[in-house]
């Protein structure tokens, strides 16, 4: 599925997809590293990290004041998700929602969820990513199974 979607805040990036959080391939941005999750992305990850719990992304006082969507152009609400505190946009239309880089740092403490990076870091599909540095091979094992644990880890890419 190669579809072009426009980062909602950065007009001239496309998202990138990337297999960031499980197996559930993720739209992020590479110019302000904001995550578009479409409908049931986000549900599913947080089952999994919940162990099965139903996750209620109903948004709380939810304003009509967002970004425009990126899949389907509506405007989005902007409102609590899980905690009022937690300000992410949402699409009433097409169900996506859309996190800052800093929002999905919060959503991850209110979830209790450890591990893997705070980030998901794309490079845009032209550049040529830079060879890792050399390192010790148990240790990244370790490192693997440990994020796996976590969430299946938010792994930097």
């Amino acid at each position: 599925m190669n579809h072009m979607i426009n980062c909602p805040k950065c007009s001239s990036e496309v998202l990138v997809e990337t297999p960031a959080l499980g197996n559930i391939p993720l739209d992020v941005c590479p110019g302000c590293s904001g995550i578009w999750f479409e409908k049931g992305e986000l549900e599913a990850l947080l089952k999994q990290s919940q162990g099965g719990g139903s996750a209620d992304l109903e948004l709380i006082n939810p304003k009509a004041e967002g970004l425009a969507c990126p899949s389907c152009k509506t405007k989005m609400s902007h409102g609590g998700l899980v905690n009022p505190l937690l300000l992410v946009d949402k699409c009433q239309s097409c169900g996506g929602i859309w996190l800052d880089a800093r929002e999905l740092d919060l959503v991850k403490k209110l979830l209790g969820l450890s591990g893997g990076d705070s980030g998901v870091k794309v490079a845009r599909p032209a550049a040529v990513p830079a060879a890792p540095p050399a390192r010790d091979v148990k240790t990244i094992l370790i490192k693997l199974a440990a994020a796996v644990g976590a969430v299946a880890g938010l792994l930097g890419v």
